[in-house]
């Protein structure tokens, strides 16, 4: 394996290793709850996150919802090009996720942003009106976690300055908690009685490892911190290397 591709698995090895896991837990928590009392679920994102945020919602419909009793009512508001474009070009490009979610949004539903920065005007402006309407509000972030972090309820924070680092780990974390609600909407199906259980906690310890490529003991704890030291050499993940430009800053442009 050469040098180039050993040294980016092992920063991405790193960045996940360093993600909360009780943060991750929160947020397929959320999510199962919304389905079980068929509230609707928004996923929003600008950019590579745009296409995440609408791959999301198509697991949750078609994988996680697929043969259930209810469906998982999900919908991703950067799908439909005419309204995103009519509230773009009449409004401004800051309101096409807010205005969208505004006409379908009921108090109790679930916001879900992706967002590298965490700072994109529009993904703000729908974190701020889904907190106005009484939804709940969950961010999935990079970087520093920007205005998304302080303004939603739930994160799940990747941290690395890397784009690439970490639209790799929401990637990872939309297809870990697919298939854990999967798991769990079959269960709630079989057994209407049982929602949430606790020892279902330990199912995202597993999958992390087998992502982290390490052994449960050196895992983060869900307080966020260090996980212990395996020898080998460590990469801080936010001073990582950003896709592009070779430091630790974000590149120039819109945040996405």
């Amino acid at each position: 394996m050469s040098s180039t591709i050993g040294r980016y698995f092992e920063e991405f090895q790193s960045v996940v290793q360093h993600i909360p896991e009780a943060s991750i837990e929160s947020t397929v928590g959320t999510l199962f709850d919304a389905y079980l009392r068929q509230a609707q679920v928004f996923i929003a994102g600008n950019g590579g996150s745009a296409a995440a945020a609408s791959h999301l919602a198509c697991d949750l419909q078609k994988t996680a919802g697929f043969g259930s009793a209810k469906g998982f009512r999900v919908l991703s508001l950067g799908d439909n090009l005419a309204s995103l474009t009519a509230w773009a070009n009449d409004e401004g490009y800051h309101s096409v996720f807010a205005e969208q979610m505004s006409s379908f949004a009921n108090e109790g539903d679930v916001l879900l942003v992706i967002s590298c920065s965490g700072n994109s005007p529009n993904v703000v402006e729908a974190v701020r009106r889904a907190n106005e309407l009484g939804l709940t509000s969950i961010g999935w972030i990079g970087f520093g976690g920007g205005a998304v972090r302080d303004l939603t309820s739930q994160q799940v924070h990747v941290p690395s300055y890397d784009y690439g680092i970490v639209e790799g780990a929401h990637g990872v974390l939309a297809h870990l908690v697919t298939s854990w609600l999967q798991k769990l909407i079959k269960r709630a199906d079989q057994q209407p009685q049982d929602r949430f259980a606790s020892s279902d906690s330990l199912e995202v310890s597993e999958r992390l490892t087998r992502v982290r490529g390490s052994s449960p003991n050196t895992e983060a704890s869900s307080t966020g911190s260090e996980a212990s030291s395996t020898g080998s050499e460590s990469i801080n993940p936010m001073t990582s290397r950003s896709k592009g430009n070779g430091n630790s800053e974000p590149r120039a442009g819109v945040p996405q």
